[in-house]
């Protein structure tokens, strides 16, 4: 039976949880049936409008999930939720028993179909060599070493971060969709040549390109990794946003522009006397910046950041044009402002003037992914490497100030803001 402060079972997913039930909705009285005896009224108000619209005229249920943190509490409908019996533990125990089975299945046929898209021309290859074992020559095709592999998966990272990040899409990484961007089946006919028919590389033309692909790895202070999730709970979960364009005054630049040039103001004058190191690390910044520029879009934001983005640049866009129809012939060249940044140009709109710290905390985080996705030397990715590790630590012993979510600014706003209810149906309907 489902009783207020009485345990349930309830789907999360395809499996089911242990949870508590924290309030009833009865849509027919229009009334909360709470486990406390007193309730503020501002409360109840509160939790009503919290109330999925999908939600209101149906009896749902807000409900804990148990050893899950308290962010994760929200209303299900009756389709979602199970009493607490034999019959349902068993359900549950069934759920996770074929969840187990299906990983264990797809994970067979991911080695199945990596063993397949290897090219052997029909002939047998010894392993762990690039040698054709009846003629003894080079195979440049593929070295059937683990490295060729691992750096295969690797490359494939930055195809499924730019899936998952525009939509809802799964964790998985498969190296079976490596050689094109659409999610189809390589070609692994092991001509060397691409396809006519559908413009994907061959499976062997693909390996010859991943070869020299380089290993990167990347420490990030387990501070920052906890800001990440933070954030991610922040815009997933309690559908919030950024505040943008971030503050930017003299005494307190919170823009990228303004972050990374406290940065290296600090670096110079912390020691860094050397006018090569100093060239080197205003490249990587200069570098920094139109990775950001570019990959905004692409990678960096949620799903219902996106809404926001196309909000931004849309205006961004039409300040613009106004701008440029009262500057008449003024020079091309010249840089059209805003009444407090410099946020656009008459060529392109500099997103660094309007994003903040949490934005390129979330680039730096997958920098390697974008990097192994290059042809980049190996040297040039160890001095990234060096430079972009150097910047997290900056970034860590200034988390308090870089990544401050609860001090209000000038306008009475902290860093995340709350979103309205019309806002989340436009976003997520994108």
């Amino acid at each position: 039976m489902l009783e207020l402060n009485g345990k349930c079972l309830a789907f999360h997913g395809p499996l089911l949880y242990e949870a508590k039930i924290l309030r009833i909705w009865d849509p027919n009285s229009k009334k909360i049936s709470f486990v406390e005896e007193e309730q503020d009224q501002e409360r109840i108000k509160q939790d009503i409008e919290s109330i999925p619209q999908e939600l209101v005229s149906e009896q749902c249920y807000f409900i804990h999930y148990q050893g899950w943190k308290a962010t994760w509490d929200e209303w299900i409908g009756s389709t979602r939720i199970r009493e607490y019996n034999d019959t349902n533990i068993a359900l549950r125990k069934q759920l996770v028993q074929e969840a187990k089975d299906a990983k264990r299945q797809q994970q067979e046929l991911k080695r199945q179909k990596q063993r397949q898209s290897t090219p052997t021309g029909g002939v047998s290859k010894k392993r762990g060599s690039g040698q054709d074992s009846s003629t003894g020559k080079n195979n440049t095709g593929n070295t059937g070493t683990g490295q060729s592999r691992s750096r295969s998966a690797s490359a494939v990272k930055l195809t499924d971060h730019s899936r998952k990040n525009g939509t809802n899409g799964t964790n998985e990484h498969s190296s079976s969709n490596a050689g094109n961007g659409n999610g189809s089946n390589t070609n692994a006919s092991g001509n060397g040549s691409l396809s006519g028919n559908n413009g994907i590389y061959s499976q062997q033309y693909y390996n010859m390109l991943n070869q020299n692909l380089p290993k990167i790895t990347m420490h990030i202070p387990l501070k920052l990794k906890s800001v990440l999730v933070d954030d991610w709970e922040f815009v997933t979960k309690n559908k919030k946003l950024c505040k943008l364009p971030r503050p930017s005054t003299k005494t307190n630049n919170q823009t990228i522009n303004g972050i990374l040039q406290s940065y290296q103001q600090e670096v110079i004058s912390g020691g860094m006397t050397s006018l090569v190191e100093q060239s080197i690390l205003e490249e990587y910044i200069l570098g920094l910046k139109l990775y950001f520029n570019e990959c905004l879009s692409k990678l960096l934001l949620y799903r219902l950041e996106k809404l926001q983005y196309a909000r931004l640049e849309e205006n961004l866009q039409l300040h613009k044009k106004q701008d440029e129809g009262t500057s008449g012939k003024n020079d091309s060249s010249s840089i059209t402002t805003t009444n407090t940044t410099n946020i656009i140009t008459t060529s392109k709109i500099d997103i660094c003037n309007v994003y903040g710290s949490i934005h390129l905390l979330r680039l730096l985080s997958v920098l390697p992914e974008l990097m192994s996705d290059t042809t980049m030397a190996t040297q040039s990715c160890q001095s990234i490497v060096r430079q972009t590790e150097s910047l997290l630590l900056w970034f860590a012993v200034h988390k308090d100030t870089l990544f401050d979510m609860s001090t209000p600014d000038q306008d009475g706003d902290t860093y995340y803001i709350n979103t309205s209810s019309q806002y989340e149906g436009l976003a997520l309907g994108m």
